[in-house]
């Protein structure tokens, strides 16, 4: 899709109202309650230590117009 870009970060930059793609290719939103900090396996997000197979998740970001222009959220 053209309206949204696709960024590679460390899993320690996702925050609760982030759109990622999971390793099985699909949108989801994370919320306060997918996240999880310490324990055995360190952070997970929606219970996986490593989506992807690596630390790395893939953010999306979307395109929306407003009155200062197209503002990426």
């Amino acid at each position: 899709m053209e309206n949204m870009i696709i960024q590679e970060v460390h899993m320690s930059q996702i925050t609760a109202g982030d759109t990622i793609i999971c390793g099985d290719e699909k949108m989801r939103t994370v919320c306060k309650k997918d996240i999880q900090h310490g324990g055995f396996c360190g952070t997970t997000i929606f219970g996986s230590s490593y989506i992807s197979g690596y630390q790395k998740v893939k953010r999306v970001k979307f395109a929306v117009p407003t009155s200062n222009g197209i503002v990426y959220r």
